[in-house]
């Protein structure tokens, strides 16, 4: 925002100084047609944006809300007989927005005061300086509200308000936060990311209580199955958070939910989107077999027991198979029910996503130099609401 007292005097002089360099004499300018106030904030609107386009800038659009605003100011300034940012009442740029009730981002505003109507005259002064001439080309901008106030024997008070203002239609920034993933996926040659409708209600819930400063909801019991990850991301913009979206390890993860709400908190008074991406890290087993899942997981014990310098343990194809109707019931959440001959020996069924993660003391049980024998049943847990899925896994073992 251009507000020192420098840049503000420099603008002065500059404006100044085209009066008396001007090749019109006194009596040629009092011929001049003089112009109307909306005539003015017209003229310097052109102005502003043909200066956008000669550098490359999209143009800006008139917002009648920021016009009415930057009016007032302008009035302000008059009735203070001041050059300033800060309102005869005390309130800044920033602060004249909040009380509007509106959501914005990037924002800035110039303000000048002239002797001369001329817009041509009041453009280029702001453009001589390199404070005002910065929002005048700001790329981030696309809002602008021009206001022009005349004070008989004074002059005219010139206020420029820029702003970015958020977009409220959240499904779009969304569907553009989900596509500019997708664009970064693509350009590592992964898949596109699998956005779970359950996983984007649960990552929205998330971004609504950041958003309101709440405390987080209870993560649903499912979740906590599988490997997840949450990255929590507040910006007034969705360009400055594709570093972040970058930086995720999209091999490792390539399933989850996008959550995204409105709000303000104490760094971004003018309002922010608040992100929650709910990352579900992938599987490598789910192209395997069921002996190969069984290979993998005794593989992991063996070593285990090799480091303790046991030896390796086989598995009892009967107890296997009690074992895999043991995990058939846990799956489908049955009551587990264990034959009379099972009595001398322990059972313990999980649930896990990963084959070499344990339960406590499951591995101490199994590298035990006192272990006879033992059955191993693995089957898997579909998911349609989680693609990754989970694995019921039962040990019997004595």
């Amino acid at each position: 925002m251009a507000a020192s007292k420098r840049s503000l005097f420099i603008v002065l002089l500059s404006i100044i100084g085209v009066l008396f360099n001007s090749d019109s004499t006194p009596g040629q300018q009092r011929l001049l047609q003089k112009s109307t106030i909306t005539e003015i904030e017209d003229r310097l609107l052109d102005l502003v944006n043909l200066a956008r386009a000669q550098h490359d800038r999209m143009p800006l659009r008139s917002s009648s809300f920021l016009k009415n605003i930057a009016r007032a100011h302008s009035g302000d300034m008059a009735k203070g007989s001041l050059l300033s940012h800060i309102s005869t009442s005390g309130a800044t740029y920033t602060e004249r927005l909040e009380a509007q009730g509106i959501l914005f981002g990037p924002h800035g505003e110039n303000v000048a005061f002239s002797q001369t109507y001329t817009a041509e005259f009041i453009h280029q002064s702001l453009m001589d300086s390199p404070e005002h001439r910065h929002n005048i080309l700001e790329s981030k901008f696309d809002e602008v509200g021009i206001g022009v106030f005349f004070e008989e024997d004074k002059g005219y008070y010139i206020t420029q308000d820029f702003i970015r203002p958020l977009i409220a239609d959240l499904v779009h920034v969304k569907q553009q936060a989900k596509k500019s993933l997708d664009q970064i996926r693509d350009s590592l040659a992964l898949p596109s990311f699998d956005f779970i409708p359950d996983a984007d209600h649960l990552a929205d819930r998330y971004s609504q209580s950041k958003a309101k400063g709440d405390a987080l909801p209870a993560m649903p019991p499912k979740y906590k199955a599988v490997p997840i990850k949450f990255i929590f991301l507040t910006s007034s913009s969705l360009e400055s958070v594709l570093p972040d979206i970058q930086s995720i390890d999209h091999t490792r993860y390539n399933s989850g939910g996008l959550g995204l709400s409105l709000g303000r908190d104490q760094d971004h008074p003018g309002g922010a989107y608040f992100f929650t991406f709910l990352l579900i890290q992938g599987t490598p087993y789910r192209s395997l077999k069921p002996e190969e899942w069984k290979n993998i997981w005794l593989e992991h014990v063996n070593r285990a027991r090799k480091e303790s310098h046991l030896t390796p343990i086989q598995v009892d194809h009967l107890l296997s198979q009690t074992a895999e109707a043991i995990s058939i019931q846990a799956r489908k959440q049955y009551p587990i029910t264990l034959p009379s001959s099972l009595a001398a020996y322990a059972v313990r069924s999980y649930q896990s996503n990963d084959l070499t993660h344990f339960p406590e003391n499951l591995m101490q049980s199994l590298t035990d130099p006192s272990l006879v024998e033992f059955g191993l049943g693995i089957r898997y847990q579909p998911d349609p609401e989680l693609p990754i899925g989970s694995f019921w896994i039962t040990v019997i073992y004595r």
